[in-house]
């Protein structure tokens, strides 16, 4: 038997359920009509499919039902505009515990988002970082496969050659740079004409076709302001002294614009790869055994990426037959955007390092700002429901007289948003002026944050919907669920026993202990590290940069006639400065090992240890001297009487120096060995004086330089400075973390604050009736008090090995040489927010001393 109706019931009901009731007879009539002529013409299946359509087609706002909420509309958004405002107004103090800790809470979360757009954006500046690659290579290292981002000198000429793809070669170095009067040492990269056609590094004046000159120069802004001022710089001279002792005299043919934070690729200075020559003339291009800094290579699609590195894949045996210690496993190429975020395996000296540590500080920030939007989102949902107590007769009143409870909820969420809204404003000013510079000043970097970022927009509205919506929902269910009957028969009691806000306040308390402890450990961990021995004795220990063993024998002869002078010597690698990696072969396995190249008295001038041998004895000694890392890492128990193989040459081991810390204690101890360094390959100058005749050595050494090398400026240091920039980081990890401890002792003690004093306002007639009768101030304080005791017991008991086993944690990651983590960091923690608690308390005995008991009695 036929179906009487064969319209769809599901769309008929979705149709009945948006369409405006005047309206659908009309529409439905319509669509009827349409469905039934079908039927007749077409079947049913297609009918019904039609059907569909149109019903879809008609879910349009013409249409649509306006809902309950929405009807009047206008005047109720401005009644409960006028109500929130006026109840902000009314309640002052939670509305600026709310205010202030939500507009801290987005100030961080924008510091957050800032610098995770720095990070992940690097590269973006560059419109071909899809399509441009960096060659690498992968060789094994102590039995683990490294991947390298430096290439072999011949590999961008073979590519370009083979291939015919554009292929850009660039390497590194330093140069002294002089114009005039003026001098300095700056940073040079030699790179083919090509480098700014693969990267976009716009120019301000001049064309980047132009770096064919190989006797053009191009600069940035900032370099042209610095050596030129007010002056044009394009056709300018500069003199650029090679460490060769070569000099040559470039015009300036281009400045750029200064490099974007957006590109971890950076320059100062560009010059025509050919030039290389004279900075390095031993350097041979069709040698595999030397590399250069980087190889970059344009491959317009992944199929023709992929026949690359089957192409750079043939030259493997070339490469392994000529330079058997740097024997490559496999040649890869790592994309341009995303090369940054690769560098922390990809070990380049093309981009700045620190990709590693930037990603680990977007967990910390990210984490760290989640919990600061908690703790304030926390405050608000406990002020929320605490200070609805004095808004219990305005809700009982909206409910008699027709008010249902969807309506009391909207209420309380838009006088949520609004407060959240300002609150998103406030932090975003907070951002921009407090938090985003402050961290840029104290890390002396440039995020490149901007207010037209698209993303920011997205953020910020999350952020208001996290902090307006999700903080508020749970208050306005709340409220908008109490009984009319319970308001007006005074049943109800908010802000009094509910776990819910106390379960918060706990977790607030032990977020503020774990900050606590972290600033506490963190300023102490700076101090530890500022105490540690280096392994070596840096005072009283002055370095300088030579050119060459001329300049060291000039400088040497001179400082050896003075009285204070102990000793100097010569190096070509110098502690903290520089070293070399060397493939050593033993037991027919390689070992990657850090070498450094000094003279004969470089030890005793360092103040490094012997442990077992001797020191080089004379000028021509093969020994080698290795650290205690070395011996270990090789099995060792009687390391002078072993040799070891480099290139082929078999050297003895003379003598054994206690483990020493090469560069800062970010970086761990690595296998370490010394080889004689001749003096005509002297690079550094080191002399050894009484640490109190230090500050006369070194004004002494600056002007026997500038009496020897007026050209050349003077870098010589305090060898005990080397690692400034390190103790300055170190130190700003306990600031930073001291201005977040008193972030959330602030969030959590307004809260507190704010809860007992809604608390003790909702008991204004008890502790009147218990003036009256006699109550002492100590009496009153440990009624008020004895409901958070039990509260501050737990949390803490709770937050203090989580506080512990937590910092713990943060300094196997983040330190490999920290203090020990002990039990007695957390006191302070403890001790601190218990005297949060006895202020408050205090603070409120001190109002009630002052309060009087009339007043009290009166307010029924």
């Amino acid at each position: 038997m036929a179906e009487r109706n064969p319209i769809p019931k599901l769309a008929k009901a979705f149709f009945r359920w948006y369409c405006k009731p005047q309206r659908y007879e009309e529409l439905h009539g319509d669509l009827e009509e349409f469905f039934y002529n079908r039927l007749e013409t077409e079947g049913l299946h297609k009918a019904r499919l039609f059907y569909w359509y149109n019903v879809l087609r008609c879910c349009q706002p013409y249409a649509w039902k306006v809902p309950k909420l929405m009807r009047n509309s206008v005047p109720l958004l401005k009644s409960y505009f006028k109500t929130s405002v006026r109840s902000m107004l009314r309640n002052p103090l939670s509305t600026f515990i709310n205010v202030l800790g939500l507009s801290v809470a987005v100030g961080v979360a924008m510091l957050a988002f800032a610098f995770t757009q720095y990070v992940y954006k690097k590269e973006s500046l560059h419109e071909r970082r899809d399509s441009v690659y960096l060659t690498t290579f992968v060789a094994d290292r102590d039995g683990t496969p490294k991947t390298y981002g430096n290439a072999p000198a011949p590999l961008g000429g073979l590519i370009q050659e083979n291939t015919g793809y554009t292929v850009a070669r660039v390497q590194k170095g330093s140069v002294i740079v002089k114009e005039e009067e003026q001098i300095f040492t700056e940073q040079l990269h030699f790179v083919d004409p090509s480098f700014l056609q693969l990267l976009s590094f716009p120019l301000k004046w001049g064309n980047p076709v132009a770096l064919e000159d190989k006797n053009g120069i191009i600069l940035t802004e900032t370099m042209a302001e610095k050596y030129f001022g007010g002056r044009h710089p394009i056709g300018q001279e500069l003199q650029l002294i090679f460490g060769t002792g070569r000099s040559q005299v470039f015009t300036v043919i281009g400045v750029a614009f200064d490099i974007s934070p957006t590109s971890s690729i950076y320059f100062h200075f560009l010059v025509h790869f050919d030039n290389l020559q004279l900075a390095q003339p031993a350097l041979d291009l069709n040698n595999w055994q030397d590399f250069l800094t980087a190889t970059l290579v344009e491959a317009p699609s992944a199929a023709e990426a992929t026949a690359l590195l089957k192409k750079m894949d043939s030259y493997r045996p070339v490469q392994n037959e000529a330079a058997p210690d740097w024997a490559v496993t496999e040649f890869g190429l790592e994309p341009l955007a995303s090369v940054y975020l690769a560098s922390a395996e990809v070990h380049t000296p093309l981009v700045n390092p620190g990709s590693r540590e930037n990603q680990m500080s977007i967990y910390f920030l990210g984490t760290l700002s989640v919990v600061i939007l908690l703790l304030a989102c926390f405050n608000y949902l406990n002020m929320a429901i605490a200070t609805a107590a004095k808004r219990l007769k305005e809700i009982g009143v909206r409910k008699a007289i027709g008010a249902h409870r969807a309506r009391v909820m909207a209420q309380f969420l838009i006088e949520n948003i609004l407060l959240a809204g300002i609150a998103l404003a406030l932090g975003l000013v907070l951002g921009l002026t407090v938090t985003i510079p402050g961290f840029e000043f104290i890390h002396s970097f440039d995020m490149g944050f901007t207010l037209w970022d698209p993303i920011l927009g997205w953020f910020l509205l999350f952020t208001l919907f996290l902090t307006g919506i999700a903080s508020g929902l749970y208050p306005a269910l709340f409220i908008s669920r109490i009984q009319v009957v319970g308001i007006f028969q005074k049943k109800v009691k908010l802000g009094q026993g509910n776990r819910l806000t106390k379960g918060l306040l706990g977790f607030q308390l032990i977020l503020s202990c774990i900050s606590i402890t972290c600033a506490v450990f963190f300023t102490q961990n700076a101090d530890y590290v500022g105490q540690r021995a280096w392994g070596y004795e840096p005072k009283g220990v002055l370095y300088t940069p030579v050119a060459n063993g001329e300049a060291y024998r000039t400088l040497r002869d001179a400082l050896e006639q003075k009285s204070y002078v102990r000793s100097v010597a010569q190096a070509e690698h110098h502690l903290g400065k520089n070293h070399r990696s060397t493939v050593m072969q033993q037991a027919d396995r390689p070992y990657e090992v850090d070498e450094m190249r000094v003279g004969e008295g470089y030890a005793t001038t360092m103040g490094l240890r012997l442990t077992d041998g001797r020191w080089f004895e004379s000028d021509t000694d093969p020994g080698v001297v290795i650290n205690e890392l070395l011996a270990e890492t090789l099995g060792w128990n009687d390391p002078v009487s072993e040799f070891i193989t480099i290139q082929g040459e078999r050297l003895p081991i003379v003598g054994v120096v206690q483990d020493f810390h090469k560069y800062n204690f970010d970086t761990p101890l690595r296998p370490t060995l010394f080889r004689l360094s001749r003096e005509e390959d002297s690079r550094y100058l080191a002399v050894s004086v009484s640490p109190e005749a230090a500050p006369e050595a070194y004004e002494e050494l600056q002007v026997l330089w500038a009496e020897s090398f007026p050209e050349i400026p003077f870098d010589g240091e305090y060898q005990e400075d080397i690692w400034g920039p390190y103790f300055s980081e170190i130190s700003i990890h306990g600031l930073f973390w001291r201005m977040i401890a008193v972030i959330a002792m602030l969030l959590a003690g307004l809260g507190l604050y704010g809860l007992i004093t809604v608390h003790v306002s909702g008991r204004l007639q008890e502790f009147s009736i218990r003036k009256v009768l006699g109550a002492e101030g100590w009496h009153i304080g440990q009624n008020i008090s004895r409901k958070y005791l039990l509260l501050f017991g737990i949390a803490l008991s709770l937050g203090a090995p989580a506080s512990f086993f937590m910092i713990r944690f943060i300094f196997e990651i983040a330190y490999p040489y920290h203090m020990e983590v002990h039990w007695l960091g957390v006191t302070p923690a403890l001790i601190l927010l218990l005297g949060v608690l006895l202020g408050v308390v205090l603070s409120q005995v001190y109002k009630l001393k002052k309060w009087n008991p009339v007043r009290g009695l009166r307010l029924e």
